[in-house]
């Protein structure tokens, strides 16, 4: 490959960077964060109760699972950028109908909508055009495109909440559904789909090299990943919804219990920060066995230290810097272990189990908390990343010897 040919593929990379986290901060900011700010809203007007509203979510999730894998092929056979465009269009026609539900049937109609445009143009599909634009090299985009998602609750949050006050939750719908067709599938369209073309997609494979795992240990391979994305998954989704509720057993108040949860989200980005400055001097699998290694100590730490201001700190932080790693392993291992050739069927075999846990682990974890009370919960929380943990460990055993 020449200089001139790494040139200009780090401009259409930086350029579709740029472009993914505009539409993914949009993406999450008005789908996924909705029913923090429009739950009482939607409680009152469609007539639903608190857990159908968030329920909602686990519709979203769980039709995006369950179409992951022939979508994944679309993706790799046509590039993801092509199909992103029509995926903004899903997430338009997701807010036309939740502006206009009228009860449970058509408000769980707009989150199947959100569903099938999150298979296409969130998630799975974003890393794997940043997978096809850049190769081995997608690491830092993803993270960077992450750190963007990862803003769309502060950006979303207040603005949902000054325009349901201006002009009403429905009208917040619709206007949202404008950015979605006026702002996200134009910059899809400009930046992805050229650059996810298949011409594109064969100059890169002639310089990519193969995963770091050998042909024959790939199936075992993807097994590992799915279980260590999944064990770590059902702590990071489950618990997080809860945290406040948690804390509150450590026996702070309410104040404290809210301002040391808060916490998570600049921890969260720090790791994220922190693992892109890293990122030449550590590898994918090296940050996720440190990931791996946190949520452990993380879940472990209450366990140990029991309640107090002082354990409930330390828990918050290393949980945190755990769950913000492991998420970006989530996209970025399958990448480096198996390579960037079909990435994306690659990851749509493994999002149907994950996402599966994904959507069911916050009621699941809310029941456990109810009936089993918050210890047995960590107990069980912390075989899970301990599970997780040890798939990881057993994964870095694979990699070729040539690549160790």
């Amino acid at each position: 490959m020449t200089v001139e040919t790494s040139r200009a593929r780090r401009r259409v990379a930086a350029r579709a960077i740029g472009a993914l986290g505009v539409t993914q901060t949009i993406a999450w900011g008005t789908t996924y964060y909705l029913p923090a700010v429009f739950s009482e809203r939607l409680q009152a007007d469609l007539g639903l109760s608190a857990m159908e509203v968030f329920a909602g979510v686990a519709v979203m999730l769980l039709t995006s699972a369950a179409i992951a894998w022939p979508v994944g092929r679309l993706l790799d056979r046509d590039g993801a950028g092509r199909s992103m465009p029509a995926g903004s269009l899903f997430l338009a026609a997701g807010l036309v109908a939740l502006g206009l539900a009228q009860g449970l049937a058509t408000y769980a109609l707009a989150w199947v909508l959100f569903g099938v445009g999150m298979s296409l143009a969130m998630a799975n599909a974003t890393m794997s055009a940043l997978a096809q634009i850049a190769g081995q090299g997608a690491r830092r985009g993803m993270v960077i495109v992450m750190l963007f998602g990862g803003m769309a609750a502060s950006v979303f949050w207040p603005l949902t909440l000054w325009l349901d006050g201006l002009i009403g939750w429905r009208a917040t719908c619709f206007a949202f559904a404008g950015l979605h067709v006026l702002v996200c599938a134009p910059l899809h369209l400009l930046f992805l789909a050229s650059a996810t073309s298949a011409e594109r997609r064969r100059d890169l494979a002639a310089d990519e090299p193969l995963g770091l795992v050998p042909p024959e240990k790939r199936r075992l391979a993807a097994v590992l990943i799915t279980v260590a994305i999944g064990g770590n998954g059902f702590v990071s989704w489950g618990l997080d919804l809860h945290l406040i509720a948690i804390l509150k057993e450590f026996g702070l108040s309410a104040g404290a219990a809210v301002a040391i949860a808060a916490w998570k989200g600049p921890a969260t980005l720090m790791a994220r920060a922190l693992d892109m400055a890293a990122a030449q001097r550590i590898t994918p699998m090296g940050s996720a066995v440190v990931a791996g290694a946190l949520m452990v100590a993380g879940i472990a730490t209450p366990l140990a230290y029991g309640a107090g201001m002082t354990a409930a700190i330390v828990f918050i932080t290393v949980y945190s810097f755990g769950a913000g790693l492991a998420s970006i392993v989530r996209n970025a291992l399958p990448l480096v272990m198996l390579g960037s050739l079909g990435y994306a069927t690659t990851i749509g075999r493994m999002t149907l189990p994950t996402q599966i846990v994904f959507a069911l682990s916050p009621m699941t974890c809310g029941f456990m908390l109810e009936r089993l009370g918050l210890t047995a919960t960590l107990w069980i929380a912390l075989a899970a990343t301990i599970v997780s943990f040890a798939a990881l460990v057993m994964l870095s055993r694979l990699v070729r010897p040539a690549a160790a």
